[in-house]
């Protein structure tokens, strides 16, 4: 049995891994974290290295793993096996690449659609329009009739 005197209350830990009592209570319902033992007082109590699994935790969220990704790392960090542990983490973070640049590429088509939205409702006057300001595809304001864009 640990000496009690290096475990962390519940409070202690958040304190030190920048985070909630309700975040560990959280990780510890789902499995990523257990208490090392409670105190006669009913308190949790945590092994010192359960702030090391924290911080892992919150890095691994910042850095956009969901938590089954973050699961499947402790599972396979408790086994032991650093090897395995790297090659799951490479995999991860090449997809969690693809997947931002898809973001990028999504954000930039957003980011030209507004743009374009702000040059027409620059162009176009008030007396025009009387019904969105250009906001919507079939505004009176808009020439998407002109362009022939418009379904006849």
């Amino acid at each position: 049995m640990r000496n009690s005197s290096n475990l962390l209350k519940i409070g202690e830990l958040a304190k030190r891994a920048n985070t909630t009592t309700k975040t560990i209570r959280y990780y510890e319902r789902i499995g990523l974290l257990s208490p090392a033992k409670r105190g006669a007082n009913r308190y949790r109590l945590y092994a010192p290295e359960a702030l090391g699994r924290v911080r892992f935790i919150r890095r691994a969220k910042q850095m956009g793993l969901t938590l089954d990704d973050v699961m499947g790392l402790v599972v396979i960090a408790q086994e032991g096996t650093s090897t395995a542990l790297r090659n799951q983490l490479k995999e991860i973070i090449a997809r969690k690449i693809i997947e931002t640049d898809a973001q990028l590429k999504s954000l930039t088509l957003f980011r030209q659609d507004l743009e374009a939205l702000a040059a027409t409702l620059s162009e176009t006057s008030l007396e025009q329009c009387t019904t969105c300001g250009a906001f919507l595809a079939n505004c009176d304001c808009t020439d998407s009739d002109k362009n022939g864009d418009e379904d006849k």
